[in-house]
């Protein structure tokens, strides 16, 4: 969770016109680089042809659809089973796995593949146990990005009403903020919660939801939250005031778990636990000294803490660079419909880049190796059970 400090955050302390400057120039030189790198340097790339299947083939493929309801079914096990959580290294393969299956099964609704008993199962019930289970939790980050993620595949289909999704979303965002933030304050300070019930669980946020959505002083407030809360220019302001001056530069401290974030913990079950995000709000206060939560690090206010002003545009070209990769190998013209989708599902989590770069590129290389031999293996093994008159279009 992000916990901040009146100083920051309640009393809206003004940004410095430095860090405006600066971050005006690092976005700017990010989305010059990534223009460069996706018109004209990565045109020899290969690209992540997750499945080997020609466009003939993948129209009312059943191999397909088990696969991808294999990845569903196991983030759906993942979210509601904490035995499924407590493996090691389950989150890096079983949370991608719900964002990869939806657009999968987004494809093949388009594509008019999908039998009607499965829309209603991945659309009516699936796709709501994943809502209702991240909002009984007070987390609407994730709902969020699913939103958004679907928005793509829209835009990308050319649906209709794709305009009207935005305001779809923004609307849900304002009515639920504050309800899911009293929640996720409830549950986490109050054990007794804890122990209730889906159904119990879910009256108590209805009571929340109707008490904040029917006060107008609160409507006006989560608004201004929601722009906090999004916001990260605050936040960086803050540390540039403070770096070097007062706290010294971390000289490359918060990347160096990227030398062991792609060792699975199933294989190094001591591996060392990310805890930059704690290590960041003590260090700049904002945070209570006694707190067990942490503060999400962006890219931007990363670069700055470890480099100063120059690793902001050093290192905004290269992500911008390294973005622009990303984007032309898993998101090509020249995949599959259904396989352009699994690949804008599997970078997507790069869109929303609040954490420090090794909590969201670190796990990176293993799961495209793995969600690969998911695939690979799975679509060898699957078409030589399944009857051919079943699998074929």
């Amino acid at each position: 969770p992000n916990v901040w400090l009146h100083r920051v955050a309640d009393r809206g302390a003004l940004t410095s016109i430095s860090a405006q400057i600066m971050a005006l120039g690092g976005f700017t030189v990010f989305v010059v680089m990534f223009h460069i790198g996706r018109v004209s340097l990565w045109r020899n790339l290969p690209v992540f042809n997750v499945l080997p299947v020609t466009r003939s083939r993948l129209g009312a493929n059943r191999v397909i659809r088990l696969l991808l309801w294999g990845l569903l079914l196991g983030h759906l096990a993942y979210m509601y089973s904490p035995w499924v959580q407590a493996l090691p290294s389950a989150a890096q393969f079983f949370q991608p796995a719900g964002y990869v299956s939806l657009a999968g099964f987004f494809v093949l609704t388009q594509q008019k593949s999908l039998p009607i008993a499965e829309i209603i199962a991945v659309w009516l019930f699936a796709l709501p146990a994943l809502v209702l289970k991240h909002m009984l939790g007070g987390l609407l980050p994730p709902i969020m990005m699913l939103g958004i993620l679907l928005f793509f595949l829209l835009w990308r289909y050319r649906v209709r009403w794709v305009l009207i999704f935005p305001v779809i979303g923004v609307v849900f965002l304002i009515l639920t903020y504050h309800p899911a933030t009293a929640y996720r304050a409830i549950d986490w300070k109050s054990p007794e919660y804890r122990s209730l019930t889906l159904v119990e669980k879910a009256g108590v946020f209805s009571s929340l939801f109707v008490k904040y959505t029917t006060d107008g002083p609160t409507n006006r407030r989560t608004v201004r939250n929601m722009v906090r809360r999004t916001s990260f220019i605050s936040v960086f302001s803050w540390t540039v005031d403070k770096t070097p001056l007062y706290i010294p530069f971390w000289d490359g401290e918060t990347y160096r778990p990227l030398l062991s974030s792609m060792v699975p913990r199933f294989f190094w079950p001591e591996k060392p636990e990310e805890r930059a995000g704690k290590a960041f709000g003590d260090r700049y206060h904002l945070i209570y000294p006694a707190s067990q939560t942490s503060v999400n690090i962006p890219w931007l206010t990363e670069l700055y803490i470890n480099f100063g002003a120059y690793g902001i545009f050093l290192g905004m070209a290269f992500f911008g660079l390294l973005l622009s990769a990303l984007d032309f190998i898993f998101n090509n013209r020249n995949l599959t419909n259904i396989g352009e989708a699994i690949g804008l599902a599997l970078v997507f989590k790069f869109v929303y880049p609040e954490s420090n770069f090794s909590v969201i590129a670190g796990s990176f290389p293993l799961q495209i190796l793995c969600f690969w031999i998911y695939f690979r293996v799975g679509l060898k093994m699957l078409t030589k059970i399944v009857p051919e008159r079943q699998h074929a279009s």
